[in-house]
């Protein structure tokens, strides 16, 4: 089970996630509804699984444990684009740019060192790591916001539609 609002997996039965403290006592209750992307169990009046953003499978109650067949195709928080998978890749895509962009500055300063009148290549050099890897982060925390807020309208709208 994963937590629904830091996504840290937590174990069956535990009532607060110890990453963020938040109340997980509402997905240990029992439940009808089973989501057919993750397998994760959700609270009865879901519409969307909580740890995947998949539109929900009702099981039916039986002596075995059927899911009622649907035409949704599975993965469809992927394909409607209610789970995004952009913070991942803008994290991946930070260490590239801080690696290069710490390389690029150790060379300014190494190419400065090595030359005789070379105090604008080590200035440069220390100004490219230093400024250049605040400027990265600050241009992908940007990125991450954006799309943070389409994860929060997301969960607005979930909530405005249970109501």
């Amino acid at each position: 089970m994963f937590c629904p609002y830091c996504g840290k997996k937590v174990n069956e039965g535990v009532y607060l996630c110890p990453e963020c403290n938040s109340n997980l006592d509402s997905l240990n209750r029992p439940t009808n509804y089973k989501c057919d992307n993750c397998g994760s169990f959700v609270p009865k009046d879901a519409k969307f699984c909580s740890n995947c953003g998949d539109i929900l499978v009702e099981v039916v109650e039986s002596e075995t444990k059927e899911r009622v067949t649907t035409d949704r195709p599975v993965g469809i928080g992927y394909f409607s684009f209610r789970k995004m998978i952009s913070t991942l890749l803008i994290k991946v895509i930070y260490i590239v740019g801080l690696i290069s962009i710490t390389y690029g500055g150790i060379r300014l300063i190494v190419a400065g060192v090595d030359k005789h009148d070379g105090e604008v290549f080590v200035l440069g050099g220390i100004a490219l790591l230093i400024l250049g890897n605040i400027i990265w982060r600050i241009l992908c925390e940007g990125w991450i916001l954006i799309f943070s807020i389409h994860d929060i309208l997301g969960s607005i709208e979930k909530e405005i539609k249970k109501k």
